[in-house]
């Protein structure tokens, strides 16, 4: 009896017992295995890689659906004995096969009643479930192995609705049926009538496969995997796999046959990750952004994963291997900042089986260099930082060495970045133990390094950082007053970081913002102030960071240069006690910013800003001007005082090109005179002080003491000269309201009123002889007779009051009187009459 014959006798026995006890046993079970239509055709695909098949094919007619594969290995006696019992597999859990149990290809029976396998020395049909027969042999089946499925079933499937049904579910094979698959390669499938397909694997490297399919002549899709792989622990020759899908960084066409992969290729999401048990779990969700295989034990119906403690391992190898492969894929090249999005992150709510592979991902990051540094490389994520990007882009490694020593306590770099908030890039960086270190926390070290005293100068030892700070270029100021200004301008921060010693300036010493000035063209090279460089505000072509440098230093206290400023900057600059050094032409800046803003004439006074013929320096009102800017006689009354208050006015601002009325002009305004100076005094002096301190009134309470005079007048004009004549009456004739120098007043308090009198200057011109007569010397006012004062001593109606109270003439009257009167007698005397 041979094997089969032997077989078909056992099956009998069985089928006899069923027959018995129908209603008891029901054989259509197995339409529930596989609820999926057409599912089978998974069932016949493992059974080709098990037997070894490089290539497969299906032919889909509207009557059969054929099989074929090249598997090394045909069906032995026990494959029959299997194929055809219930839960009877020699799949069993340690061989290097796929399936775990018999029933598998129990689910074939719903579209025939008769499906048939060719094999090696064996032909059979598998009828009623569990009976082989014997069947011919075809003839062309040369070395490979051929199912048969005649649709036949009419009561479960319609040849029409078996047709349909398997026709869609070979065209809707994946590139993963596959990708997990170590021996199949080819997997063609022809539609009589309709057309032929083709789904093929091709393996470029150990890690980069392709997955084509063509359908009907068209390419429907091409895709690319890097897949890593290992032996599954305790099940042989099986392994474990991840597979990331890969998509192209840019046009075919300019992709270099030679090229590294990860210049062609980048790492993208699967969407969604799918779980293999060599072909896809349909109903198995990870929540993976990744494809993962192990030899799991399936559900029944293998759309997923059992739970069962068998499958532990595996997940835990599945793990530990997720975390391994991280070194595989950064030497590869595709350990970027977009691959981190691909990684699972706290957010995918991964279910319990899977979240130790994002458990073990995280704690080999953390601690190992796999993560990416924002200046190129990698580092464990426990070292890193993390930031905005200007901040990086401000302060690089080193930088960060200088600053967080002590803080961190660890090498340090910046952690790159996902480029934007709460996308998976950003929420798998935030899953890691990467801290945060951005501007607040600068801000709270710069205060404690830069902190300036009450005189701007560093407070202790915060001035050990001030080296590191002015190495830096004038670019970098820019990016780095740029940076404080945008996260800190809309509150009230930078107000306090007034005190901080960040401005840099034209020296390369550092400096607190108030009193620095914004340098420009006209005085990029003088000492006068803290000069703050403009490519600290002007660097680059970025203008809006040129605009925030600008306004961070604004805040700081730091002010342009208008005209006003610019003049201050001399005067303290050069005119101050502690730091006198002036120039001669500044006086060219001070004349032009009065002419264009007369009322700042008043920041001059007092202030040496005019040089003296002897060469040095005073005030306008201790100046007076002469030859050779104009002959007032002056010179010749201040060389005869042996401590003059006045000196000549130098002639060398007639040598730097400025005009004489410009500067006698400015120098008059500020108190340099070219007259007599009329002065007030008290009227203790005034010859008529009897009469004026007797003022009515006991008690002084609101005192009025005005008086007038010429200071050192009788000495200076002792022996006076025409030109010391002429000095004085031009100063009589052209001082305004002339009329109020010449009169005393004196007041004790309102009620008891005031006395008036002649002032000591009437005294001091009435009494000395400084008049010019024609062919004769001076002579005192009195003396005078105004017919006879030489050119150049006019006079008008204006001039009539000091005229009046110096009493010209008035000598000349009492002379003529007398002599009338002496002719008077002389005539009574000789007896001459009047007649």
């Amino acid at each position: 009896m041979t094997f089969i014959e032997e077989l078909r006798s056992n099956r009998q026995k069985l089928l006899d017992a069923l027959d018995a006890n129908r209603g008891a046993i029901n054989l259509d079970i197995f339409e529930d295995f596989y609820p999926d239509k057409a599912h089978f055709v998974f069932e016949l695909l493992q059974n080709a890689e098990d037997a070894g098949a490089t290539r497969c094919s299906f032919l889909l007619s509207e009557e059969e659906l054929q099989f074929r594969h090249n598997g090394s290995r045909r069906f032995s006696e026990n494959d029959i004995d299997s194929i055809t019992g219930i839960h009877n597999s020699t799949k069993t859990k340690s061989s290097d096969t796929i399936g775990k149990f018999g029933v598998g290809f129990k689910s074939v029976f719903i579209y025939s009643l008769a499906p048939q396998i060719h094999s090696g020395e064996h032909s059979f049909a598998i009828t009623r479930l569990v009976m082989p027969e014997p069947i011919d042999r075809i003839t062309d089946l040369g070395d490979d192995t051929v199912f048969i499925l005649p649709f036949n079933n009419p009561q479960k499937k319609s040849a029409a609705e078996a047709y349909s049904e398997i026709r869609v579910g070979l065209e809707k094979l994946s590139q993963l049926t596959l990708l997990f698959l170590r021996g199949i390669e080819s997997l063609d499938w022809e539609i009589r009538g309709v057309g032929q397909s083709r789904l093929y694997r091709v393996s470029h490297s150990e890690n980069h496969v392709e997955v084509v399919k063509d359908a009907y002549g068209t390419l429907v899709m091409s895709g690319h995997f890097l897949r890593f792989s290992e032996p599954a622990a305790g099940h042989e020759t099986q392994h474990v796999s991840i597979a990331f899908p890969l998509e192209r960084i840019s046009d075919e066409s300019l992709i270099e046959v030679q090229s590294p992969l990860h210049k062609v290729f980048r790492i993208k999401p699967a969407q969604p990750g799918q779980v293999s048990v060599f072909f896809p779990a349909e109903k198995e969700s990870s929540g993976l952004r990744f494809h993962i295989h192990g030899p799991f034990i399936p559900t029944l119906d293998r759309s997923s994963v059992k739970d069962a403690d068998a499958n532990d391992p595996l997940f835990e190898q599945l793990a530990d291997f997720a975390a391994r492969i991280l070194r595989e894929i950064k030497d590869l090249g595709f350990l970027t900042a977009d691959f981190l999005g691909v990684l699972p992150n706290p957010s995918d709510n991964l279910s319990q089986r899977y979240e130790p592979i994002r458990k073990a991902i995280v704690t080999e990051m953390n601690e190992n260099d796999f993560t990416p540094r924002y200046s190129g490389g990698y580092a464990p994520a426990k070292s890193l930082l993390q930031a905005k990007a200007a901040m990086k882009d401000l302060l690089d490694v080193e930088d960060l060495k200088r600053i967080l020593p002590v803080t961190v306590g660890l090498p340090c770099d910046w952690a790159v970045a996902a480029n934007q908030r709460n996308n998976n890039v950003d929420r798998f960086l935030n899953s890691l133990a990467i801290r945060e270190w951005g501007a607040e926390q600068l801000l709270e070290w710069l205060k404690l390094h830069f902190t300036a005293d009450a005189y701007g100068s560093a407070i202790g030892r915060a001035g050990i950082h001030d080296g590191w700070l002015k190495g830096k270029s004038l670019d970098w100021f820019q990016k780095f007053y740029a940076f404080i200004y945008r996260e800190f301008h809309s509150r009230l921060t930078l107000l306090s970081m007034r005190k901080l010693r960040l401005v840099r300036l034209t020296d390369g010493s550092l400096s607190v913002g108030e009193g620095c000035m914004f340098i420009d063209e006209s005085n990029s090279g003088d000492n006068l102030a803290k000069w703050v460089p403009r490519e600290m505000y002007s660097s680059g072509e970025g203008t809006n960071e040129q605009k925030d440098a600008f306004l961070f230093l604004e805040q700081m206290g730091v002010k342009r240069v208008g005209d006003r400023e610019r003049v201050e900057l001399l005067l303290k600059g050069r005119y101050q006690e502690k730091y006198f050094e002036p120039l001669i032409e500044d006086i060219k800046v001070f004349i032009s910013h009065v002419e264009s803003h007369p009322a700042d004439l008043a920041m001059f006074r007092d202030q040496r800003i005019f040089k003296r013929e002897d060469g040095k320096w005073s005030a306008g009102e201790n100046v007076f001007i002469d030859e050779p800017f104009t002959d007032t006689g002056l010179g010749r009354i201040y060389e005869k005082q042996l401590r003059p208050n006045r000196f000549l006015l130098s002639k060398e601002y007639l040598e730097i090109g400025l005009a004489k009325r410009d500067i006698l002009k400015f120098a008059e305004s500020l108190g340099a005179i070219s007259h007599l100076q009329i002065v007030g005094v008290s009227c203790h002096k005034n010859p008529e002080w009897e009469f004026l301190s007797n003022a009515p009134g006991k008690n002084v309470t609101n005192l009025l003491d005005q008086d007038f005079c010429i200071p050192g007048f009788e000495q200076d004009f002792g022996g006076c000269c025409p030109q010391l004549s002429q000095l004085v009456w031009d100063t009589l004739t052209e001082t305004d309201e002339m009329g109020d120098f010449l009169v005393a007043t004196y007041r004790k308090n309102l009620k008891g009123g005031s006395r008036t009198a002649a002032s000591q200057l009437v005294y001091q011109l009435r009494n000395t002889a400084w008049v010019p007569q024609k062919d004769s010397a001076s002579v005192t006012p009195p003396c005078a007779d105004l017919n006879l004062l030489p050119d150049g001593f006019a006079y008008d109606s204006r001039d009539r009051k000091w005229i009046e109270a110096l009493r010209f003439g008035s000598d000349l009257e009492s002379r003529k009187e007398a002599k009338v009167q002496e002719d008077e007698i002389l005539r009574k005397t000789l007896g001459i009459s009047d007649s």
